[in-house]
């Protein structure tokens, strides 16, 4: 249907041009899956696409408007009333996937020296016992999440895994926003929803780790709140 769609707008827009004697005209569209697309009369194609590359512009600029203006918009409010657990299942599985397959990677020690197969897993893989594994909702009957890799995980299992290596890297909270921020492929994958449901939940478990650690240096926890949260509520129980 879209493709129908940009064949009658061009269509219509060389009618336009023939009847009003313009000179050029250009037009570009994003779809909801944020692929571009675009047209340009013979006078304007080579600009359009050379110089103003709308077609790789205009996605992220779209993306920065939703970031800036749905993210922060609303952030303090929401995290204040969902805990970082509800956050985090609000993204899609496969999102969750993706997210905890980057993030593995760069915790400390990572993955990849706990091959799958030696079913050994990292330190900062859950076990149940940790002080936060209530905010799951997981009866700690059910075990700790299996030692797979993200895609054999039911999505419980991925939100409290990568809740456990969110928490190993506190109190750099940037440390995550910034790889899902930087990666091509979450880039493409996440919404605008997605990114502000992620950025919640950093936000709200840097709030949890300012009041859980009033006697630890949290500079680096409550800068990442002041930029993300938009400063509307208190880092700290203090």
């Amino acid at each position: 249907m879209v493709s129908r769609m940009h064949q009658r707008i061009l269509e219509r827009m060389l009618i336009i041009m023939e009847r009003c004697n313009a000179k050029g005209f250009v037009y570009g569209m994003v779809t909801e899956t944020k692929k571009p697309m675009i047209g340009a009369s013979d006078s304007l194609r080579t600009w359009w696409k050379r110089q103003a590359m709308f077609h790789q512009a205009g996605p992220a600029h779209i993306d920065q408007y939703y970031k800036d203006n749905l993210v922060n918009s609303n952030v303090s409010q929401d995290s204040e009333t969902k805990s970082t657990t509800e956050l985090l299942m609000e993204l899609s599985d496969s999102t969750l996937g993706s997210i905890m397959s980057l993030l593995m990677q760069h915790c400390d020690p990572p993955q990849r020296k706990f091959p799958f197969v030696n079913g050994v897993p990292p330190p900062w893989w859950p076990t149940t016992r940790e002080d936060w594994w209530g905010q799951t909702g997981i009866s700690r009957d059910e075990g700790p999440p299996p030692f797979r890799k993200p895609h054999g995980l039911r999505k419980k299992w991925k939100v409290a895994v990568t809740v456990g290596i969110i928490k190993s890297m506190s109190p750099n909270f940037s440390a995550p926003y910034n790889l899902t921020e930087q990666s091509h492929h979450l880039r493409l994958r996440m919404n605008a929803k997605e990114r502000k449901f992620w950025t919640l939940a950093l936000v709200a478990e840097a709030k949890q780790y300012c009041r859980e650690h009033p006697d630890l240096p949290v500079d680096e926890a409550i800068a990442f709140v002041e930029t993300y949260g938009g400063g509307g509520s208190s880092t700290s129980g203090r």
